[in-house]
């Protein structure tokens, strides 16, 4: 006999875990992601596409995006995992009970970075409680509003993951690949659209590529090279479009993505697991721990030579990581910029 809610919801495995990127080691012995314009792939996965593939053809299982391609402003710490998940209109937010009380349980958006659970730091111990509620999403500032404090702090940002299996690679399972990367978030979305626009709906059994490209960007008013993610749909027949027609809409259970690997600091003292796939600008090398001094958004919270987190001080701020020292701009210059196309 079946087990009620439990044999008829079978999931289905996930083999591994697609990265963007490599750990790399500063000369005070911090490790931070740096980007590679390859996918770093299992051992399975390069028996069939190379050590250093930048392209897999990838098959997702099922229509339902949300299983296939889950994206959300998440925020995470070491300490706690994932603090909070919202979609710019809500968010479940791991909160720390005692400063929740100190507000009065005031949840009026925007909510001061403290509130959220915490691991121990200076001059602070760890949250004691944890309770989750329900609260307003600022995520990066919609309708004129400022951007969340979590977001404009570096503590939060977008980041999808991607649940597919390759073609040609043994077992019977999904592997996920984790993005924060807006322009593949965006270029992954609008492939995956426009295939079920043409599908009525369907978009698994077709067989794509994912893809490593470049992408010239200019977050801070000055151009660089970034390795995205791009998902093709260059062999796509008429053929195939009809025949996924035909099929009806296909539902596969798969896991849900594992967070384990995205976590980010709160606080410099904590302790860090760096984000996986994070991109760098392929023009630049990581500095050495006398790196000049070069000028960014303070706004952007994020280092322009490895990506991870700034912590700013008067006049300057130090990278968490890779320990670049970068120089504080004027207030006029305070504004968040936004990566740009061209």
């Amino acid at each position: 006999m079946p087990i009620r809610e439990l044999s008829e919801r079978p999931v289905i495995p996930r083999l591994g875990k697609i990265r963007l990127g490599e750990k790399a080691v500063n000369p005070r012995g911090i490790e931070y992601p740096v980007d590679t314009p390859y996918f770093v792939v299992p051992p399975e996965v390069a028996e069939v596409y190379g050590e250093k593939p930048v392209e897999l053809r990838i098959v997702f299982l099922t229509d339902d995006e949300e299983a296939i391609a889950s994206q959300y402003f998440r925020a995470y710490n070491a300490t706690n995992g994932r603090v909070c998940r919202g979609d710019g209109f809500w968010a479940d937010a791991s909160l720390d009970a005692d400063e929740l009380k100190r507000r009065g349980g005031d949840l009026t958006a925007p909510l001061p970075v403290d509130v959220w659970a915490h691991g121990a730091t200076r001059g602070r111990q760890a949250t004691q409680q944890v309770v989750r509620q329900d609260i307003k999403c600022l995520g990066a500032g919609y309708e004129g509003q400022p951007p969340c404090p979590m977001y404009t702090e570096g503590r939060c940002s977008e980041r999808m993951f991607l649940q597919f299996a390759i073609v040609g690679v043994k077992g019977i399972g999904v592997y996920q690949m984790d993005t924060g990367s807006i322009i593949s978030i965006s270029r992954i979305n609008g492939t995956i659209k426009m295939i079920k626009a043409l599908t009525g709906g369907r978009i698994a059994g077709i067989s794509l590529t994912l893809r490593r490209v470049q992408a010239e960007v200019t977050p801070d008013g000055k151009r660089k090279k970034v390795w995205t993610v791009e998902l093709s749909a260059d062999d796509l027949k008429l053929s195939d479009m009809l025949k996924a027609v035909s099929l009806g809409p296909a539902q596969a259970l798969l896991p849900l993505p594992d967070e384990s690997e995205v976590y980010a600091p709160l606080d410099e003292d904590e302790d860090f697991v760096p984000f996986p796939g994070q991109e760098q600008p392929v023009d630049e090398e990581q500095p050495p721990d006398d790196a000049p001094v070069q000028p960014i958004p303070i706004a952007s919270n994020r280092c322009p030579f490895c990506g991870g987190p700034l912590v700013v001080g008067e006049g300057k701020a130090g990278c968490s990581l890779c320990g670049a020292q970068v120089e504080r701009p004027p207030a006029k210059q305070h504004e968040r910029q936004q990566e740009e196309w061209t």
